[in-house]
């Protein structure tokens, strides 16, 4: 089985899906592009709720849906870094799926904050002559 990490993989189809609670979705297969897990392939659920709609819409572009008819998602076949996990399935037996479509983004630390902590990590690194200390 795949192991937690990021990976590139390639969007293989789309399709629109219903939940048992009658919402719509939209489920990306995609295709490890290298690697010792080259070939395999992972799904990706995107949602259209209130909170995840717009980052749905954002994956979804960054993987070639062109247009605003979601219809139509036979544009979906690009490339990307995506972030993929292992979870329980619905038997308990762990399943792998793509949890973040694209680079992960990080929310930088404001200059104040970066020095603050910069200040606390004096010493941790050792001279940079000479090895760490660990």
């Amino acid at each position: 089985m795949i192991t937690p990490g990021n990976y590139v993989l390639k969007a293989i189809d789309a399709n629109l899906g219903e939940s048992k609670d009658g919402n719509p979705y939209v489920c990306v297969n995609f295709e490890v592009t290298e690697g010792e897990h080259k070939g395999e392939t992972l799904p990706w659920f995107g949602h259209f709720t209130e909170k995840t709609k717009h980052q749905t819409a954002r994956a979804l572009k960054l993987l070639g849906f062109a247009g605003d008819d979601i219809t139509k998602l036979d544009t979906v076949r690009g490339q990307t870094s995506c972030y993929v996990e292992v979870e329980p399935g619905p038997d308990g037996s762990p399943r792998a799926r793509v949890r973040f479509v694209g680079p992960r983004q990080v929310k930088e630390l404001e200059p104040g904050k970066a020095a603050k902590f910069s200040a606390q990590l004096k010493g941790l690194f050792g001279d940079s002559k000479q090895d760490a200390p660990f």
